[in-house]
């Protein structure tokens, strides 16, 4: 089991680390630029990026470029038409290492079961999966698609390790909405929807 002072010892360079992965172009997510630096890895954490780290098994990556797993934070599986399977054979190949899927549609045609199978389908892939339970189920009243899902039906499922919380409720389309749930202590993700065009509402 992995100790937080081993982990502070390998960052420090006090300690060697599992895996050294040298003379990368590390991708640095707060600033947007490339760095060139050394990668030491611990117990499977990233323990430091920098220069001078030594490690069990050293890579030279001759300063091919190193980016951290990119992460969906809204998709629907099923609109790509194949398999959970299939589908994370093209995520993972483009450097996505997990993503948070909200099952809506196959739960619209097949209500619960269709939840189960997304959860089922997608627990020994080489991703992480993570669900939103759908919130519109049917999406209006006036829709015959097969299921009907209410808090009855989905509290089975809050209790799963995989499930992240409610899909889709109530999305921010202006600023005075998005300043409203900052207020009451919640996260915003800001997502530009092929269809609607609305990020500018955001722009301060």
């Amino acid at each position: 089991m992995m100790k937080t002072e081993d982990l502070i010892a390998v960052a420090l360079g006090q300690r060697e680390a599992d895996l050294v992965l040298k003379h990368a172009q590390v991708f640095n997510v707060f600033t947007g630029q490339f760095m060139a630096a050394d990668v030491a890895v611990f117990k499977g954490y990233i323990a430091g990026v920098g220069k001078g780290y030594s490690g069990t098994e050293e890579i030279d990556l001759s300063g091919k470029y190193l980016t951290p797993g990119f992460i969906d934070g809204h998709v629907h599986i099923e609109s790509s038409m194949v398999s959970p399977a299939e589908f994370a054979k093209v995520i993972v190949a483009a450097e996505t290492t997990t993503a948070v899927v909200d099952p809506h549609e196959i739960a619209n045609a097949t209500g619960v079961e269709g939840i189960k199978y997304i959860l089922a389908a997608t627990e020994e892939l080489p991703i992480n999966i993570y669900v939103m339970l759908p919130s519109c189920v049917p999406a209006t009243n006036l829709e015959n698609n097969g299921a009907r899902l209410t808090f009855a039906e989905l509290k089975e499922f809050i209790k799963h390790p995989r499930v992240l919380g409610l899909g889709e409720l109530h999305e921010c389309t202006t600023l005075k909405e998005a300043e409203e749930r900052l207020a009451q202590g919640m996260y915003l993700m800001l997502r530009e929807g092929s269809a609607a065009k609305n990020l500018f509402f955001y722009q301060l």
